[in-house]
């Protein structure tokens, strides 16, 4: 046929094929996806607070036909699992740039696989894990050298603070000319230990050289060390720094826990490859032990003044082959009565909302300045320094209307924590809760509230040695929580006066007027009352106003029982912002 004929039938054949070859191309594409094969987490020991060895593997899938090529690989270890990085000597950017990291750098080792020469799975070899100085944002980094194609690779290591404080190690920018396939990293739970039998001589490099790096080409068991060692004028290799643990397990028995693993591709941007695997439960909880220290002292001595508090929580950690304590996971404070929230701490403070504090997220928070009343310090041997922030006043919720929003950010740690400040609705009587704290090997939790006359506190109005009783509570579920009680003193009155006596002075001072002075004239009165520090309290109000002085309701209407309600458990800030009672009321 000709003419127009010809060209219907051309198109419809021609879409038919273009329809199957889309179809084929998208199956293709499926079937040519990287895939997580392999994929566990183990450790020498299951001990709660051991410091065994810690193994992880991975395998690729790398059929033949597959296009796509692994980039960046993350790797979340359990919760509670941490690790020491400042055991061991940090290999310099410099040293490590140059292949020449020192012996008391290593922690452990990697053995490489990748799709190389025509081998899907190629043996590339066995290399050092290096500890190395890490980034601003980071806490700790490890780097190794890939055997055979003499490639640096980093491994950064941050903190998930937005949900359970567990360590992330991720890998990324490898090189797509020579797939990854697969990899098993080991670290040494006491990387410094010397010795032929329970010790690390045997697997310990010399320090390298630039073009000829410590590492086994071809190799996959840990003692071609000496190989290279004695190939390179070496011979066993010891650590010269203390042999301390580098890794700790959780303290929580009897829960289980997940490792994951999350890969994406070269080809597909965004998109993770994911995994999951379970890890070996925690045994012998009660081994472990849990001995924490709580201590307080008001910023002031005098008797019903405001005043700032310090808070210190120690947990000793210990650096030896015995189990580590166990980390502290809350702690509940009964301050003594007398000691009260002081009526002046929110006069002139902002509060900061959850949403301005990012919780849930790993955004760093940004709460106002005007809300800020202190500050908190953690300190940790494992931290590259001290993790220091700011507590804030915490937006009032319903039942709880103090609220201390803590937050310290550094060394890729964005913790968020919640206090709470519950005073007794009878006799003012506080009680300060810090719960769910991070599973981490925090030795000190260091709190200061500011001391001004906004203080968060007001002191007791006599003096006297005051008991503060503690409740600190474990993550090892099967360890009892720890009681404690120490003291804190009232030596003076306020301002330097001697301590108050019985009774106690009462001279309030009372100001009130009119802002019109014409007579028979409409004006808003004011009226001003005042009790200084170290009078007694005020109980009951009553004033009588001068004859004539009369108030006009005309105009306003009633606000109703239903909105005086609402009201009573409406939030300060909520109320001000959206008052229950209509406008026409006030």
């Amino acid at each position: 046929r000709t003419g127009s004929g010809v060209v219907a039938m051309r198109k419809g054949l021609l879409i038919p094929l273009l329809s199957i070859l889309a179809m084929g191309a998208f199956a293709a594409s499926a079937q040519a996806q990287l895939t997580i094969e392999q994929f566990e987490t183990t450790t020498s020991s299951s001990e709660a607070g051991a410091h065994p060895d810690l193994h992880t593997h991975f395998k690729l899938g790398n059929s033949e036909g597959t296009s796509e090529v692994a980039k960046n690989v993350g790797f979340d270890a359990p919760r509670g699992l941490f690790g020491n990085p400042k055991v061991l000597t940090q290999c310099t950017a410099l040293d490590f740039a140059q292949q020449q990291c020192p012996p008391n750098a290593q922690a452990g080792y990697v053995v490489i696989h990748s799709n190389y020469e025509g081998d899907p799975n190629h043996l590339m070899g066995l290399a050092p894990i290096f500890t190395l100085e890490p980034g601003p944002e980071e806490s700790a980094r490890f780097g190794f050298i890939v055997p055979t194609l003499n490639i640096p690779i980093a491994i950064p290591v941050t903190v998930r603070s937005a949900s359970d404080y567990g360590l992330r190690f991720t890998v990324s920018g490898i090189t797509q000319s020579v797939p990854l396939s697969e990899a098993d990293l080991t670290f040494w739970g006491f990387p410094a230990e010397n010795g032929f039998s329970g010790g690390h001589t045997l697997e310990r490099f010399m320090k390298g050289k630039p073009g000829n790096p410590a590492l086994c080409v071809g190799e996959s068991e840990p003692s071609c060390a000496l190989g290279y060692n004695f190939s390179n004028g070496g011979s066993f290799t010891e650590a010269s720094v203390p042999s301390r643990p580098f890794i700790s397990l959780p303290s929580v028995c009897g829960q289980s826990m997940a490792t994951s693993l999350d890969v994406e591709t070269y080809q597909r941007p965004g998109a993770l490859v994911h995994a999951d695997a379970s890890y070996p439960d925690t045994t012998n909880c009660d081994r472990q032990v849990f001995q924490p220290v709580a201590q307080a002292q008001l910023t002031t001595g005098e008797a019903d003044a405001p005043s700032g508090f310090n808070l210190e929580f120690t947990v000793p950690q210990a650096q030896t082959h015995a189990a580590s304590p166990s980390s502290l996971r809350a702690s509940v404070l009964t301050l003594p009565e007398g000691l009260t929230i002081n009526p002046d701490a929110a006069d002139g403070q902002r509060a900061c909302t959850d949403s301005e504090a990012e919780f849930g997220t790993e955004a760093p928070a940004h709460c106002p300045n005007g809300a800020k009343v202190g500050t908190v310090t953690l300190k940790s041997e494992s931290l590259p320094g001290d993790l220091t922030g700011s507590i804030y006043l915490g937006e009032p919720v319903p039942g709880n209307q103090y609220r201390l929003f803590i937050v310290a950010e550094g060394f890729g740690i964005k913790a968020k924590l919640i206090g709470k400040l519950l005073p007794d609705p009878s006799t003012g009587q506080v009680t300060a809760t810090f719960e769910d704290l991070p599973q981490l090997p925090l030795e000190k939790f260091e709190m200061h509230l500011f001391a001004s006359d906004r203080g968060i506190f007001a002191t007791p109005t006599q003096c006297a040695v005051y008991a503060v009783q503690t409740d600190l509570y474990p993550w090892n579920p099967t360890i009892a929580d720890q009681k404690g009680q120490f003291g804190v003193s009232v030596t003076g009155g306020p301002n330097g006066t001697p301590c108050p006596g019985l009774p106690r002075p009462f001279n309030p001072k009372l100001n009130a007027g009119t802002s019109n002075s014409n007579a028979g004239s409409f004006s808003s009165f004011t009226l001003n009352l005042t009790r200084e520090d170290g009078d007694q309290y005020l109980k009951d109000l009553g004033f009588t106003m001068p004859p004539g002085l009369l108030g006009s309701l005309r105009g306003l209407t009633y606000c109703p029982e239903a909105s005086i309600a609402a009201a009573a458990n409406n939030s300060g800030t909520n109320e001000q912002n959206n008052p229950s009672c209509p406008s026409s009321s006030q």
